[in-house]
């Protein structure tokens, strides 16, 4: 049987939670001594965290209001398709 108290060796704890921003899926990984020595009541402190800390960041990024490109923006982006459209057609040419 393998060592498992090489250090190479993770418990891969997977994190798969329905929230109202839809389903977050994640994992965190612990050597087995620290997978032993941590309390249930840690694992689900851990496993809260990172489901309340994605619930935020989704949320926020939902709320946030597209700032429109400035006319400069566009005629710069405009400037570089054009570019890139003459260089191309001199490589089919």
């Amino acid at each position: 049987m393998a060592n498992l108290t090489n250090t190479n060796v993770k418990i891969q704890y997977l994190i798969k939670q329905r929230t109202p921003q839809g389903e977050f899926n994640d994992a965190i990984y612990f050597t087995k001594t620290e997978f032993d020595a941590l309390p249930e009541s840690a694992l689900v402190s851990l496993v809260n965290k990172r489901v309340t800390n994605w619930i935020a960041f989704a949320t926020e990024q939902r709320t946030k209001v597209a700032v429109p490109p400035t006319q400069e923006e566009l005629l710069i982006r405009k400037q570089a398709l054009e570019d890139e459209l003459i260089s191309l057609n001199l490589e089919i040419n």
